[in-house]
């Protein structure tokens, strides 16, 4: 079960409407945990004002690209490696994912898998 989802990358139709709408969600959940990073370093002591200054653009830099893996793409044929990085990022709530079919909760239990192996 599921294979068919990973060989092509498809999710169902509900499920691709589901995430479509979620995807506002994880977005401003990706937003408060970039800014959340950013308000710790500024709040960290020990640093010039320069120091600091390079850190949150090398982190602004690392959140784009970030960005672009986890919310670039968005097609039909790309959303179960997008849910896969929601998931990731811990920007999917279980219950959330609940909503989803057996099959696609069963793929993003697989790739999860993976990544922890």
């Amino acid at each position: 079960m599921g294979s068919k989802i990973l060989e092509s990358g498809k999710i169902s139709e509900p499920d691709w409407i589901l995430l479509q709408g979620l995807c506002r969600t994880a977005l401003e959940r990706y937003c408060e945990q970039s800014l959340e990073e950013i308000k710790r370093l500024v709040s960290e002591a020990g640093r010039s004002p320069h120091q600091c200054f390079v850190q949150i653009a090398h982190l602004v830099q690392q959140q784009e690209e970030e960005f672009d893996r986890t919310f670039g793409d968005l097609r039909r044929s790309t959303a179960v490696w997008r849910l896969a990085a929601f998931c990731a990022r811990g920007l999917v709530s279980e219950t959330e994912l609940q909503l989803f079919s057996d099959e696609t909760r069963d793929v993003m239990g697989s790739i999860q898998s993976v990544g922890r192996g």
